[in-house]
Parts: C-alpha cells; sequence; structure tokens
C-alpha cells in the first residue's frame, strides 16, 4: 500500500497536534531531601470551559497531588510546613476552521513547591496536554500531575553546594509587622484618587480590598489556635502575591499612561519588599 506525501503529513500533523510536552525545572542548591512537610493550597483554573473550570477536577487533581506527595514520605500539615505547593489549569480551544488544523483543546498544568519561610519558589512543572476535546482534557489531567510529580522530588547526585552569595537583605519582617506594613500600603494607595478613583482600575481597587481583609485577619489573630494563624499567614501572603501581580500586570498595559505604569511598579515593588 503505497501512502503518499501529503497523507503522511497529515498524519504526522495530527500526532504532533496531541502529543504532550512537559517540562520541571528545580533549584540546584535546595536540599530536597530536608523538606518533610507540605501544604495544599486551593488550586485555580483559567478556561471560561465548563469541562475544565468545574470544582470537581480542582478536587480530582488536589487529591491526585496529595496522593502522590504522600507517597513519596511528605506528611500534609497546615502547621507550619516546610514546602507550599499551588497548582493551577489554564485552557484554550482549537476550533476547527476551513483549512486549518484538525479541532483540539490544549491545557497547560502548573505545580509549584515554595518553601514557606523564605517563599522561594525551588520547584516548578509545567505539563502541555493537547486533546481533541474539553472533557477528554479533564479526563487526563490527574495523570499529568502523576507524570509531573514522579520527578519530584529531583535526583540530586554529590554534596549540594549552597547558592552563590547575594547582597544581604533586611531582616524579613513578621506575618503581623508584614500585614501592619501593608495596611498603610493599601491606605496610601486608596488616597491616590486620580489612580484608584471611580472608573480607574477597579480590578486593583478589588484585589487591594481582598489584601485589606486579609491583612486584618493577621493584625487581629491572637495565636491562640496556631492551624488558624498558619492558614491566615498563608492567606494574607497569598494576596500579597495576588495584589503585586495584578499590579504588575497594570505596569505592562500600552494603554496606561506613563505616570499610571509608574505608580503601578512602585506599588508592586513595596508589597513585594513585605
Amino acid at each position: 500500500m503505497r501512502i503518499t506525501a501529503p497523507v503522511i503529513g497529515i498524519i504526522l500533523s495530527a500526532v504532533l497536534l496531541f502529543a504532550d510536552d512537559h517540562n520541571v525545572d528545580f533549584d540546584h542548591h535546595t536540599d530536597f531531601s530536608t523538606l518533610k512537610t507540605f501544604a495544599l493550597r486551593e488550586g485555580k483554573v483559567d478556561s471560561p470551559e465548563p469541562e475544565l473550570n468545574s470544582t470537581l477536577l480542582v478536587k480530582k487533581i488536589a487529591d491526585t497531588i496529595r496522593m502522590e506527595l504522600l507517597s513519596k514520605g511528605l506528611k500534609e500539615t497546615v502547621n507550619n510546613p516546610d514546602v507550599i505547593v499551588d497548582y493551577s489549569v489554564s485552557g484554550r480551544d482549537f476550533n476547527e476552521q476551513r483549512g486549518g488544523p484538525i479541532s483540539s483543546s490544549e491545557g497547560t498544568l502548573v505545580i509549584d513547591v515554595t518553601i514557606r519561610e523564605s517563599r522561594n519558589l525551588v520547584w516548578r512543572a509545567v505539563y502541555r496536554d493537547s486533546e481533541r476535546n474539553n472533557a477528554k482534557l479533564a479526563q487526563k489531567l490527574p495523570g499529568d500531575v502523576k507524570k509531573s510529580l514522579s520527578e519530584y522530588p529531583p535526583k540530586q547526585k554529590g554534596p549540594i553546594e549552597p547558592g552563590p552569595s547575594t547582597v544581604a537583605s533586611a531582616p524579613r519582617l513578621s506575618p503581623k509587622a508584614a500585614a501592619a506594613a501593608a495596611l498603610e500600603i493599601v491606605q496610601s494607595a486608596y488616597q491616590a484618587t486620580d489612580f484608584l478613583g471611580p472608573g480607574n482600575h477597579p480590578g486593583l481597587s478589588i484585589s487591594l480590598t481582598g489584601l485589606e481583609r486579609a491583612a486584618r485577619a493577621v493584625t487581629e489573630d491572637d495565636g491562640r489556635n496556631s492551624a488558624a494563624t498558619t492558614n491566615k499567614n498563608l492567606a494574607f501572603y497569598e494576596a500579597v502575591k495576588n495584589t503585586a501581580d495584578y499590579a504588575i500586570s497594570i505596569s505592562e498595559r500600552g494603554v496606561e499612561t506613563a505616570d499610571s505604569r509608574a505608580r503601578a511598579r512602585a506599588l508592586a515593588s513595596k508589597l513585594r519588599s513585605l
């Protein structure tokens, strides 16, 4: 049987279109054998498709991550875990068009492992999965989690050298001190009404409101329940990160004025210093 070149091209295109792609990177100066406990944060989904933007799928992915880490000897705890595990899923559709590629759905799964105390990202897996539709993609994502975490912890040979010396930074603030500083930053931002006034950057205003709420929860915490305190601290630092990231996104918009971009960068810098 003879197969023509165009047919071979179509077959290869389909194979490539539905091939998975994944990458794992990690900090070579981190001794992963010392990281014994973890806390798993709620996952994020960036897709309007109901098959992906589903609490059931998020729970399946969370359960799979938890199962894989437990099987590797780590213990889950909310009381001062060694690492924080975050995960996110994004998806997009490639609709079949006249003369275009085969219709498909592509999902990207990202799993991050961050040292809680230093807040340094030390391990990341990115898995891209292409399937014919979102339902099939949703079915495959838990398996993609297993494939990603099969490379955790990374294989490290020989002695693990400390990272290169850097300029010493100021001592990190305690969560309560950082929360108090965050409240001052939020109030200062609110006073710039020409930047955050009616109709000006409403998304940032919403993010700042959430940060203010999380910061107050930390400053008002009595510390009697260590697990609750840890959860409040984690929620606060997550709010700091999200607000800083949102400010950076404003600074990168071409439609913004130079003044707005500068203010957004300054706000992000202040938050990231916490």
